[in-house]
């Protein structure tokens, strides 16, 4: 084989393992601020008994917590992210409960808004409850929406409500959040 042929072979390889490798290689970025509460709540709305604190991380300083210690406890986070119409919006976030943590809805929903970030651009999306499937070991729970027509804001929501068990004198009643990520695509 002469020179060129070579030269050629080799330039079409390279181009080939450059084109199979992009979608492994590629990965979404999060479009979220302080995914990982390293900043402590910064960029988060909070609502109820929650908190955000050290001893509620996976990794890094911070993460979220459920205060399930609280009879009848209810609350979560939120972020408003601009968002597009007819993108497709993933929002996945880790999390594990202490071992007597129990409440009646633990849920993660997408919800999208108009210019005044108040006024619903439709109805919720992915709204998934996941009361019965936490455990007490980090774990990957996603909820995925599609963006409708008028929509400006994308708002990722974690929350709980009907804590039942109520004794902070027990302990081991928080759920933990961590890690979270929301990612668009067309």
């Amino acid at each position: 084989m002469g020179q060129f042929a070579q030269d050629w072979a080799r330039g079409v390889l390279v181009a080939a393992a450059t084109l199979l490798c992009l979608p492994l290689c590629s990965q979404a970025q999060s479009i979220l601020a302080n995914g990982g509460f390293e900043t402590n709540g910064t960029g988060w709305g909070s609502w109820g008994d929650v908190e955000c604190a050290a001893w509620a991380k996976e990794t890094g300083s911070y993460g979220a917590a459920f205060r399930g210690w609280v009879i009848n406890g209810s609350g979560g986070f939120f972020q408003s992210v601009r968002a597009n119409p007819d993108m497709t919006y993933t929002f996945t976030i880790r999390c594990r409960k202490e071992d007597l943590f129990d409440a009646a809805s633990v849920y993660l929903r997408l919800e999208f808004y108009k210019e005044d970030d108040l006024s619903k651009a439709g109805h919720d999306q992915g709204a998934v409850n996941i009361a019965t499937k936490l455990s007490d070991t980090w774990q990957s729970f996603t909820v995925k929406g599609t963006a409708p027509l008028g929509t400006v804001f994308v708002r990722p929501v974690f929350g709980f409500s009907g804590a039942t068990k109520g004794d902070l004198k027990k302990g081991k009643q928080a759920c933990f959040w961590d890690n979270a990520e929301l990612v668009s695509s067309p």
